[in-house]
């Protein structure tokens, strides 16, 4: 049975990729007359280009939600939009929505590639 999951945006980007000033010097613009609809159009772009590639390319904070841990594979979760940075919190909810957070001593966090994963430690059953 499929997994439904959300990716949810928490904190966006606090700079663009490309400055208004590189854009404006790429596209030989003088004037700043052009200039928020410069800043929009490199939004734009790096939004498109985080969707087409997956990838989050400026650091931002995203909630990632499951409707139940996968079976297999040993409890262990590939975490979308890399690269990974950090993992700040797992909530696991019970059957009457209560949630309790899921302590960090019970899985690692493996970040160093580009396929992060959230591994349940050995002897630690996932949820």
């Amino acid at each position: 049975m499929p997994i439904n999951y959300s990716l949810k945006p928490l904190t966006p980007p606090v700079a663009e990729p490309v400055s208004e000033a590189d854009a404006m010097a790429h596209l030989r613009l003088e004037t700043s007359g052009e200039s928020a609809l410069i800043a929009r159009l490199i939004t734009v772009a790096r939004m498109q280009a985080e969707t087409w590639t997956g990838r989050a390319l400026i650091t931002q904070s995203w909630r990632w939600s499951l409707d139940r841990w996968p079976a297999g594979r040993a409890g262990i979760l590939t975490i979308p939009k890399p690269p990974l940075q950090s993992v700040d919190q797992i909530l696991l909810f019970d059957g009457q929505g209560q949630a309790a957070v899921w302590d960090q001593q019970n899985y690692e966090v493996d970040a160093g590639n580009d396929s992060a994963r959230l591994i349940p430690r050995t002897g630690v059953l996932p949820p």
